[in-house]
Order: C-alpha cells, then sequence, then structure tokens
C-alpha cells in the first residue's frame, strides 16, 4: 500500500488480466497491450498513456526490492477490468 492505494507487482498483475507486456529498460517504460488497449507507464512519472490519451497516476509507477510496482486500481480499470474493494476484509476483487 502507498497513500491508500494498493501496489502490485507489474508483471503479475499484466499476466493474470491477459495483457502482453514489453519494458524499455532505457526510458524505463513499461507497455502493456490487451485487445485494443494499450496502457504505457514510466517508473516515477504520475502521467501515464491510455490508448495516447494523458492520465494522471498516483502513486506513480516504482520499482520496490527490483520489481517494478504499479497501481492495481489504474491498471485493471485501464484494461476493462472491474475493482472492487472490501475495506472490512481488506480484499480486492478484480471482475472481468
Amino acid at each position: 500500500m502507498v497513500d491508500d492505494t494498493t501496489m502490485v507487482p507489474m508483471r503479475d498483475i499484466f499476466e493474470t488480466l491477459g495483457a502482453a507486456i514489453d519494458w524499455n529498460a532505457g526510458t524505463q517504460t513499461v507497455i502493456a497491450r490487451k485487445g485494443n488497449a494499450e496502457i504505457k507507464i514510466t517508473i516515477g512519472s504520475k502521467t501515464a498513456y491510455v490508448n495516447g490519451a494523458s492520465v494522471n497516476v498516483t502513486p506513480e509507477a516504482m520499482i520496490v526490492e527490483g520489481k517494478t510496482m504499479v497501481p492495481l486500481r489504474f491498471v485493471s480499470e485501464a484494461l476493462g477490468v472491474t475493482v472492487e474493494w472490501d475495506s472490512a476484509a481488506r480484499k480486492v476483487t478484480l471482475i472481468e
């Protein structure tokens, strides 16, 4: 959790959601594609791109212990997945 946002490992969430991933180590940018959706996220940037349109993202993607962490709700919803949060159980459910 960062600033009340669930952060998840990039590769795990994109693979779970069936998205293809490209990583540009030089720019530290990940591009994920699923169907007609494309997301571009750069480490440390508060601006991401969904189908070419800029979107504010907070907290920004970050590297923690060698893993790229991204905000779960942002990437899930950008790929057309509904996110439900059960605060009592502290549980996230993804619905396609």
